[in-house]
């Protein structure tokens, strides 16, 4: 029998005992907040969401189906944190148009500091990369889009302009 099955019949008796399983289940919802921490939602607000799933899973679960209660609540708050973040993502890509993000940064330009890079070092479309990344603070996927390649790309492209970048000081460093 599974050993969550008393806790469940608690928490479905009495607020005391919802409490105590959520107490329980703290770090279960905290892992499952971290795992998708994202620039939309705060963590607070993902395992806030966390907690909802495990209070919708109390009522919800069926002992008789022949699944273990814990393996339940997980695929649940899992499942519940992962709806939230794709509905906020979608939800703010109606909201705020790339392109006009865009224009927005390039307004901001003057105000910003800029990287001088070294000459030669990096490719025209890495230096791009870098600045938006370091200099205005744009997230890997909003950088993709605008330079118009996947996110694995830009995420490559990335790798290989820092590790240039890494080299080119590390010889300066030992001349």
């Amino acid at each position: 029998m599974d050993r969550f099955l008393e806790k469940w019949q608690k928490a479905r008796k009495s607020r005391e005992g919802m409490e105590e399983l959520l107490d329980y289940l703290k770090p279960l919802i905290k892992k499952a907040a971290h795992r998708y921490r994202n620039p939309y939602l705060t963590e607070e607000d993902l395992m806030q969401e966390g907690m909802i799933a495990v209070i919708e899973s109390v009522y919800r679960f069926d002992p008789d189906r022949g699944v273990y209660f814990l393996k339940y609540v997980r695929e649940m708050v899992y499942g519940r944190i992962y709806s939230l973040l794709r509905a906020e993502k979608a939800r703010r890509g109606k909201e705020v148009p790339l392109e006009e993000y865009r224009i927005e940064v390039q307004h901001f330009a003057e105000e910003l500091p800029t990287i001088n890079f070294p000459p030669g070092v990096l490719t025209p479309r890495q230096e791009s990369l870098i600045a938006l990344r370091y200099e205005r603070g744009i997230s890997l996927s909003e950088v993709a889009k605008i330079l118009k390649i996947t996110p694995a790309g830009a995420y490559d492209l990335e790798k290989r302009a820092l590790k240039k970048l890494k080299k080119y000081y590390l010889s300066l460093k030992t001349q």
